[in-house]
Order: structure tokens, then C-alpha cells, then sequence
């Protein structure tokens, strides 16, 4: 069986204002894995979790998902936030295979 995982790949942080909007590229943040699932749709629903927000289908963009948000000084979700957070993710289908690389069930 087919075990998903879900994962921040980067993370590219910008100086944001209500006024101006995007501001000075302040770094990347290394990437990490949120969670594995047993199937597609649990990651899905997982990565809406996670954010907080119903992620748009055109933010799934062949192998990646895309996804920005504004956050405060700490890395967390905020309206009021100084910064502006884009995310590069992916699901990873992990399948098991024999040494002849052929995928067992």
C-alpha cells in the first residue's frame, strides 16, 4: 500500500505592509515534513489544516503546491503580520519495491 508524505520544501520570507506590500527579502527557511498519510486526499485535507484556509487548486501546480501568507515575528498566521511567507510543498508517494524495483502491495 501507498504511504503519502507531505512536506515544506522552502519557505522564502519578504518584509510586508498593508501600504506598500512587499518589502525586502529577508531570507529561506529550510524546508521539513508536516506528516505521512495513508492516502491522497487525508494529505489534502491535512495541508488545509494546516494552514488554516482552503488552499485554491490553482495553487497545485504540477509536482508543487504554492502557497503564501502573511506572519508575524515568530513564523505564525497573522493579519497584522510584518511578513510576507511564501511556502513550496509537495506530497511524495512513497511505494515499497523489491531489489528488482518492482512495487510490492
Amino acid at each position: 500500500m501507498s504511504k503519502y508524505t507531505l512536506k515544506v520544501l522552502e519557505i522564502s520570507v519578504h518584509e510586508w505592509n498593508d501600504e506598500e506590500g512587499i518589502g525586502a527579502f529577508k531570507g529561506l527557511k529550510g524546508g521539513y515534513e508536516i506528516d505521512n498519510y495513508d492516502s491522497l486526499d487525508e494529505a489534502k485535507q491535512d495541508l488545509n489544516k494546516y494552514f488554516e484556509c482552503k488552499i485554491p487548486d490553482e495553487s497545485y501546480q504540477g509536482e508543487y503546491i504554492y502557497h503564501s501568507q502573511i506572519e508575524n515575528d515568530i513564523g505564525l498566521k497573522s493579519n497584522k503580520g510584518s511578513y510576507l511567507s511564501d511556502y513550496v510543498l509537495c506530497i511524495e508517494k512513497q511505494v515499497k519495491v523489491n531489489f528488482n524495483n518492482e512495487e510490492l502491495q
